[in-house]
């Protein structure tokens, strides 16, 4: 195996010197102030720096940064990762998070990636559904003709590439949904993961999902796709730590707010995946997703009994905290140390970043 020090260094004197301030997706996130900022910075920085006699590499370290303060705790994920290719991955991460958009551009970033994002137009209808999302509405696509028999959804253009194009939830046909799996889906949102997991063949998705303008359009979603709407359960919980925690929620769609009792007007309580497991009665679980915008680590815990015994594999968003790429991997392997871990990412911009995990006495 390759030595972390090693190859961070080397990525950190790669990208140091270099400048692309067109390094962004307004697909992804808005073009905002604070990126303007920086590329504005940095630009004179660049033209001026012999007049200023400041050293630009000096200049990025002493910015206080999560990922340099902590580059040791980083190395434990590294040396846990099982295969070349996601080392090489997050390594590049662990370098865009620490030098920023201007100076690193992921190896994703090719023109191959945003022609085929571009191609998904293919399977655009002209139906449009309201929603409370950037845009304000979310398309139909009919995704027959991309390997999903009669597949119909309203969704957005880049979640239809990432979801079922590149397929965010398959590791190399390794860590994936198989036919008969028992899937839990928490975070379900329209119901795109869950038809994704159905279509696979997937024999139960439990899908955890509370916002109200979300199941909106997930029911809807499900009613185009009677043929595997059957094995899809709705499951109309905040997914946690513990069960029967009342929360409050303002309902804002993919963009929600979630805080403790009383902030905001809606209410809501909690309901762990292990007891999840219980009131259903599994037998088996196969296969756990989850993207739950910084409450993955909170809820991994919750499920800790069923990964103890059921031993899924697991596919957990590691991007929206700070610390995912520390404590969510760690925490997994104190649950089972028999896991292989191995990792990606799907966007140019660092985030979609998946920690996937499968027993190796289970291939």
């Amino acid at each position: 195996m390759k030595d972390f020090f090693q190859e961070i260094s080397m990525a950190f004197a790669k990208s140091i010197g270099n400048y692309h301030p067109e390094n962004f997706d307004t697909e992804i996130k808005e073009f905002g102030l604070y990126r303007r900022a920086i590329i504005f910075f940095e630009g004179m920085v660049g033209r001026l720096g012999h007049l200023l006699s400041r050293d630009l590499c000096g200049l990025v370290i002493s910015r206080k940064n999560y990922y340099f303060e902590n580059l040791l705790r980083f190395k434990d994920t590294f040396d846990l990762l099982d295969d070349e290719d996601s080392r090489r991955k997050y390594i590049e991460l662990l370098a865009y998070r620490m030098l920023g958009f201007t100076k690193v551009k992921l190896s994703l970033n090719e023109p191959a990636f945003f022609a085929a994002r571009a191609a998904t137009v293919e399977y655009r209808q002209m139906e449009r559904l309201p929603a409370n999302f950037k845009k304000g509405y979310l398309e139909l696509y009919d995704l027959s003709n991309a390997g999903y028999d009669g597949l119909k959804l309203y969704f957005v253009q880049n979640g239809i590439f990432v979801d079922f194009i590149l397929q965010q939830y398959n590791y190399n046909d390794l860590v994936c949904v198989n036919k008969g799996d028992v899937v839990i889906d928490a975070g379900g949102c329209w119901g795109d993961t869950a038809l994704y997991f159905a279509a696979r063949g997937a024999a139960q998705v439990y899908v955890y999902e509370f916002i109200p303008s979300n199941i909106k359009i997930f029911e809807q979603n499900l009613a185009l796709n009677p043929q595997l709407a059957e094995r899809i359960k709705l499951v109309e919980k905040p997914v946690w730590e513990n069960s029967e925690v009342d929360l409050s929620f303002e309902d804002h769609g993919p963009a929600s707010r979630v805080a403790a009792a009383g902030v905001y007007s809606g209410t809501i309580q909690t309901l762990s995946i292990d007891d999840l497991v219980k009131q259903r009665g599994l037998r088996k679980v196969d296969f756990i997703k989850m993207d739950i915008e910084g409450a993955e680590f909170q809820a991994l815990k919750g499920a800790a009994e069923t990964i103890r015994v059921h031993k899924p594999k697991l596919a957990i968003s590691v991007y929206h905290q700070a610390d995912d790429l520390i404590v969510i991997p760690a925490y997994i392997q104190s649950l089972n140390p028999d896991y292989e871990f191995h990792l990606d990412y799907y966007t140019v911009v660092g985030d979609e970043i998946m920690l996937y995990a499968m027993d190796k006495h289970a291939k």
